[in-house]
């Protein structure tokens, strides 16, 4: 039987637009690809991918030798000011020797991604890629988009890959505001020879290599994990925003002082760190106020950011964005003539809401005090994850392929069971 070729654009190129466009186009779809950008540049800072990411990156042929992230098997808090151990949690899954959470600098995954969509395996569709062109109007009835310079672009499903602040979601008309955490983090990188390279900060290296590593204090949390093949350290460091404190410092030098000021009192190994930091920014956390009531709209489709902008803390905000591709490379191939768009964007409803809904609930939690987390949360209790353990097997064991394929083969089995009773 002939499969059915969608005409499928999707607004945004960075890593969900891209990773969409490589499985759509595997899939054997048309894909456009429409980025307001010359290219999309990703923040030049670490992203966190758990195995329930990564296993979907392989099902890509991602090269991870290319990618170069940094491996983490444990999940290690310490005390901010004394530097003493809390709690340490083993990521890896039991039987599964490749489990353990990698960590990429973005702009190489980025450019991963990108090298996979536009420079497919034999066979592969290769996406159109439209650059410098912003989109004004979504119409998800009709799945069209309207450009800036009025150009009009028509398929058969939008797929809206544009960030928490989505010109696609908001065509849905969901009142889910995006709102500003009460949070702030400095981000920063140090090139990991310039802590070594310092008896006062190398000694911590051994604390967080291959680690995911948290220092709390307080209301203040640093966060210390490495990527690129080990050779850059990314420092982030969270803290609450008083009166006092006023707007983002845009500066990177005045934004490193700020950082420095704030988390003065942390133990003298990690404020050396900080003062070897490069590229200081200060950003605001934005997260929807609570998951989406739906995913998609009429002929549309929301991922990534703009599905489930959450809080950073679980390191969860990329993985997700993974698990919803690998969602789309199950249920959007193999697809006939008679089958209806609708019915395979409901089942990508069906195999993310609920997921994706706990996962936005709990990333605000510090691993380790999921029990005290829930506990103050009564409509959490009762979810499974009152503890570190549990919650990162809850986040790390689970397989959207799989998942996606069971739906899958249940929907084809209900159809037949339906034919047949007729």
């Amino acid at each position: 039987m002939a499969l059915r070729e969608l005409n499928i654009i999707i607004v945004g190129a960075g890593i969900a637009g891209l990773g969409a466009a490589v499985v759509l186009c595997r899939a054997g779809h048309n894909v456009t690809i429409v980025e307001k950008s010359q290219f999309k540049q990703e923040a030049g800072f670490m992203i966190i991918l758990g195995w329930n990411a990564t296993k979907v990156l392989e099902s890509m042929d991602f090269d991870f030798q290319k990618g170069r992230g940094s491996d983490s098997e444990f999940i290690r808090t310490f005390n901010g000011t004394t530097l003493s151990k809390g709690a340490a949690i083993n990521i890896k899954t039991p039987g599964h020797e490749n489990s353990q959470c990698k960590t990429f600098y973005r702009p190489d995954l980025h450019n991963e991604l990108k090298r996979l969509a536009l420079y497919p395996r034999p066979g592969a569709k290769i996406p159109k890629l439209l650059l410098g062109k912003k989109v004004v109007g979504v119409d998800i009835e009709t799945a069209t988009i309207t450009l800036e310079n009025g150009e009009i672009l028509s398929g058969d499903l939008i797929v809206g890959a544009d960030g928490e602040r989505s010109i696609v979601k908001a065509a849905f008309g969901d009142s889910n505001p995006l709102r500003k955490a009460k949070y702030r983090i400095f981000r920063s990188l140090v090139p990991t020879e310039n802590i070594l390279g310092d008896e006062k900060t190398a000694e911590l290296l051994g604390a967080t290599r291959g680690n995911f590593c948290m220092f709390l204090q307080g209301n203040r949390t640093m966060f210390w994990f490495e990527g690129r093949n080990g050779l850059l350290q990314d420092l982030e460091a969270g803290y609450v925003p008083g009166e006092a404190d006023g707007p983002l410092e845009t500066h990177p030098k005045k934004a490193k002082q700020k950082m420095l000021e704030k988390f003065a009192d942390y133990h003298p190994s990690i404020v050396e760190s900080l003062r070897k930091t490069e590229h200081v920014s200060e950003w605001e956390v934005n997260y929807f106020s609570r998951p989406h009531h739906y995913l998609f709209k009429g002929k549309a489709l929301v991922i990534g950011d703009a599905a489930h902008s959450m809080f950073p803390t679980t390191g969860q905000g990329g993985s997700q964005t993974f698990e919803d591709i690998g969602a789309l490379s199950v249920l959007f191939s193999s697809v006939s003539p008679q089958t209806s768009i609708e019915q395979r964007l409901k089942l990508f409803e069906k195999v993310r809401m609920e997921r994706i809904a706990l996962v936005m609930s709990m990333s605000r939690c510090i691993f380790g005090k999921e029990e005290e987390f829930v506990r103050s949360r009564p409509w959490l209790w009762g979810n499974g994850m009152e503890s570190g353990e549990k919650h990162t097997r809850f986040l790390f064991d689970y397989d959207v392929l799989e998942d996606s394929r069971r739906a899958f083969e249940d929907e084809i089995r209900g159809m037949e069971g339906v034919k047949a009773r007729l």
